[in-house]
């Protein structure tokens, strides 16, 4: 087996991420190949950043919005405080250089002598303290406030992230049966396991949002304090972080969209290891399978440590630029002739707001950092989301009683994609208390025909009639037991596994007790507790023929009116398979029973047979009538397979 994935990136100089190509062992390629960004792929460019913060805000409920909108206001409030503390820091500035000067400022005496200092302790000395003690109120107050934003804004993200991850389980859920069929079950499960990264999302859209407008009120209170040296400073910064940001994130999509990819293969093989081991065993793969998993190892740590580079970039550029420029500004204004104290104050003020302001732009530079690097996974995810929901949960249908019989009249029925109808036409009737067997070659559409009944899929044309009333799979289902060839089990107790369909509620044992001898289960002596023995994932702790009996025990706890077996003994030896069949045929008097079987002796008991092949009922009658004309046709048919 080898998986061979193209991934195309932006074109960059700087974009040379080339992943080994195995030659030996389990290969799986993965090739990122530099394509100009207009021939990009659609779902690659249709989710920008702000296109998927918005679509956050859509999917967010009534009570995450005003939370929204409450931890803005929060960031306004810091923002403000963030000002009162670079402004108290400038004056703890002026006071250090000369204390006198601080009398410029007439608030400030009012308060110094409304407070009881002794008489021997100086007016500037007074006023000192009053700047002193304002600022550590001020920055207790905007520690205290930081602290619980950061706490809802980590409350807000997570709520995100698991109601967005409840709402794609329920898609998943909800999906039409066909979808299934076209989906990679390692793919899904990763997906959803994916929920973490909706929640970095979250946390960094909400962390640039803080920082930016902290950074707009520092920006506003230095502008107002010299405008000229103000917007020297901060626009040289900001053009140092727009050149940090354009840089990265060349680099940050490519990135994080080869580790997405390494994600998902990395748990196909996990899967396949794991729910083939019994294969891989037999036919001695171990080292294959190794090899394969190992092949992510040495191309993933490359790719994901030069990714944890750009989170720090931002801070160590700005950093040492910020410095830089702050001496320039000082260099200049001592060019000016400037006062100590006018300097002092002026690199003071600039410097308190640099030291809120770099660390603001690194945090926002971060933080669009961490957008990007989960945008890939952000898209995967939120495409998913998008998937139909044409089926309402099971337990939001209504019952629909079944007194006489099921027709499905005139009924047809293709697979996407397919050049041929799987039904064309078809007209099945299933009277109530008879034991209907369907028969005929491979893909033939006798699972078709069972799935319409279940209402897994819907037919493109013709009616579907109960009890002569129209019937609608998508408002209402039949109460059936079904019995599939190849039976999903839990990793849970005998009784777990009977009570599937009723999951979620209480166990019924004594219901579980009769199942188990309604389907002939006859080993529960030799179950450690009983129908409270954990079986094992898949069942692995019982035989063939055990499984398919927990499967008809399964099927009869919820007391269907009709009971499918879907080809149930097909995959069992002749011995097992008469120990079902025996079990089957005793239903026979007390349910109505539909039999998919591969070999013909399984419908042989039936009271009516159907011959299906290539979407149409050739044939129906009772077993003596249709199945010797079957037999014929088979030993006409060289290689036909039933």
């Amino acid at each position: 087996m080898a998986f061979s994935l193209l991934l195309p990136i932006r074109k960059s100089a700087d974009t040379g991420i080339r992943l080994p190509l195995p030659d030996k062992g389990y290969p799986i390629t993965l090739l990122l190949v530099r394509i100009p960004s207009s021939t990009l792929p659609h779902f690659m460019l249709q989710y920008k950043l702000t296109h998927i913060a918005k679509q956050f805000y859509t999917i967010a409920s009534t009570a995450s919005r005003r939370q929204f909108i409450w931890l803005c206001f929060l960031n306004i409030i810091i923002g403000l405080f963030e000002i009162c503390v670079a402004g108290g820091i400038s004056l703890l500035g002026v006071a250090m250089s000369s204390p006198e000067a601080l009398t410029r400022f007439p608030l400030l005496p009012v308060i110094a002598a409304s407070i009881p200092f002794p008489d021997q302790v100086p007016n500037a000395l007074r006023m000192l303290a009053v700047v002193m003690t304002c600022i550590v109120i001020a920055t207790a107050a905007k520690n205290a406030l930081l602290a619980y934003l950061t706490w809802l804004q980590n409350y807000f993200a997570q709520s995100m992230a698991w109601a967005m991850g409840e709402k794609l389980f329920q898609s998943f859920l909800t999906a039409p049966y066909l979808w299934h069929t076209r989906q990679n079950s390692a793919e899904l499960l990763t997906t959803l396991n994916w929920k973490s990264h909706i929640s970095i999302f979250s946390v960094a859209l909400l962390t640039l949002l803080t920082q930016t407008i902290i950074a707009i009120f520092l920006f506003s209170s230095v502008l107002f304090a010299n405008p000229v040296m103000s917007a020297f400073l901060f626009c040289t910064i900001a053009f140092f972080a727009i050149a940090i940001h354009k840089y990265a994130q060349k680099q940050l999509y490519g990135l994080s969209t080869a580790i997405r990819e390494y994600d998902i293969q990395n748990a196909k093989i996990c899967m396949e290891g794991l729910h083939g081991i019994r294969e891989i065993i037999i036919y001695d793969k171990l080292a294959a399978f190794m090899d394969a998993y190992s092949q992510f190892i040495d191309s993933y740590r490359r790719i994901a440590s030069k990714q944890s580079l750009f989170p720090g970039l931002p801070q160590w550029c700005l950093e040492s630029a910020g410095m830089a420029l702050l001496l320039v500004v000082l260099l200049f204004l001592i060019g000016l002739g400037n006062s100590v104290a006018e300097t002092t104050g002026l690199i003071t003020l600039l410097a308190a707001v640099s030291w809120r302001l770099l660390p603001a732009a690194n945090k926002a530079l971060g933080a669009i950092m961490n957008m990007r690097t989960s945008q890939p996974i952000v898209e995967r995810f939120l495409t998913l989301l998008d998937t139909p929901q044409s089926i309402p949960a099971i337990s939001e249908r209504e019952l629909l009683p079944f007194g006489n019989n099921i027709l499905l009249q005139d009924v047809t029925f293709s697979y996407p994609n397919a050049d041929k109808p799987a039904l064309d036409h078809i007209t099945f009737l299933i009277p109530k208390g008879k034991m209907i067997g369907l028969i005929g070659p491979s893909g033939s559409g006798k699972s078709t025909l069972s799935s319409i009944i279940n209402g897994l899929v819907v037919p493109e044309s013709g009616q579907l009639l109960v009890d002569g009333k129209p019937w609608d799979p998508k408002n209402s289902r039949l109460k059936i037991g079904y019995v599939p060839q190849n039976l999903y089990l839990l990793d849970a107790s005998l009784a777990e596994n009977i009570a599937f369909s009723r999951w979620g509620e209480p166990i019924d044992e004594a219901r579980v007790l009769k199942c188990c001898k309604m389907a002939a289960i006859d080993f529960l002596e030799d179950l450690p507790t009983g129908i409270h023995t954990i079986i094992g994932e898949r069942g692995v702790r019982l035989s063939g023929g055990q499984v398919q009996r927990v499967g008809i025990a399964r099927a009869l706890y919820d007391n269907p009116d009709i009971l499918f077996f879907d080809e149930a003994t097909s995959a069992l030896d002749e011995g097992a398979e008469r120990e079902i069949q025996a079990t089957v045929t005793s239903l026979k008097s007390s349910i109505t029973l539909l039999v998919i079987a591969h070999r013909l002796h399984t419908v042989a008991e039936c009271d009516i047979v159907y011959w299906v092949e290539k979407g149409r009922i050739v044939r129906q009658g009772s077993p003596a009538e249709v199945l010797p004309e079957y037999e014929a046709a088979l030993a006409q048919t060289p290689g036909q397979t039933v």
